[in-house]
């Protein structure tokens, strides 16, 4: 895309919006390798990490009284 400028004004008002475009991309990326550290904060990982091990012990645990609870039913 080749523009056409007339006057050091156009050329000039291009330039600030491309800074201004450069300085919101920059922020945007701080903002986005900070979110990303705090979700790979080691704190943030155990709590995610137990909470999953909790819920596969709870699933684990009811599927087995499940199928106790089936198999006393059947020998009845």
């Amino acid at each position: 895309m080749n523009k056409k400028y007339s006057t050091l004004v156009e050329i000039e008002h291009d330039l600030k919006v491309l800074r201004l475009q450069r300085d919101i991309v920059k922020e945007t990326l701080k903002l986005d390798l900070t979110t990303t550290k705090n979700h790979l904060n080691p704190k943030k990982l155990m709590d995610t990490t137990g909470f999953g091990l909790k819920q596969f012990a709870i699933d684990f645990a009811l599927n087995k009284g499940l199928e106790w609870l089936s198999k006393l039913r059947h020998k009845r």
